[in-house]
């Protein structure tokens, strides 16, 4: 299993490589938030080869339940994405 060290060297190497918008912090400048470039054209490449890296399988928006109704969270939560090997999760990214 891949421990949480790991996670994020490869999360930052994929990071630095997916876009320079983002590695040089451009991404989050005002007029970048506003047309979702960060969600909908820097993320999904980052996320994808964060996968390869770990050899898991990426799945996007995600159903993760959760605890019962007396912690008034609700039934779930959708997540962006969700790491998973062999069908158990193992990183979640959520909104």
């Amino acid at each position: 299993m891949t421990d949480i060290d790991e996670f994020f060297v490869k999360l930052k190497e994929s990071m630095d490589s997916q876009s320079e918008k983002l590695k040089n912090g451009n991404v989050f400048f005002p007029e970048y938030l506003e047309g979702r470039v960060l969600t909908r054209d820097v993320f999904p490449t980052v996320i994808k080869e964060l996968a390869t890296a770990l050899n898991l399988r990426v799945d996007s928006e995600y159903r993760n339940k959760m605890p019962p109704v007396e912690y008034e969270c609700g039934n779930y939560k959708v997540v962006d994405y969700v790491l998973k090997k062999a069908g158990s999760p193992h990183f979640f990214r959520g909104a």
